[in-house]
């Protein structure tokens, strides 16, 4: 039509879609693993994790394998 020849799948806004849908995911399997590993998480921990972006999200699935405690979490967070 406008000699524009692009899918759905390329456009800016699925990209966007998909990387928040990828974040969602991703903090619902951290939550789980943390509250698991660490007992049930505090609200502000939460409130944390969900601010924290994709990139974020992939640090902390690694760095939780050393939390022994939600102290290091804590400064964990602090950081980020």
């Amino acid at each position: 039509m406008l000699g524009v020849d692009i899918t759905l799948q390329q456009t800016r806004f699925y990209k966007d879609v998909e990387a928040e849908g990828k974040a969602k995911w991703q903090r619902s399997i951290l939550l789980a693993q943390l509250d698991r590993k660490l007992g049930k998480l505090p609200a502000k921990n939460k409130k944390l994790i969900a601010a924290l972006d994709l990139a974020k999200l992939e640090s902390l699935a690694i760095a939780l394998l050393d939390f022994e405690t939600i102290d290091e979490l804590d400064a964990w967070l602090k950081q980020k």
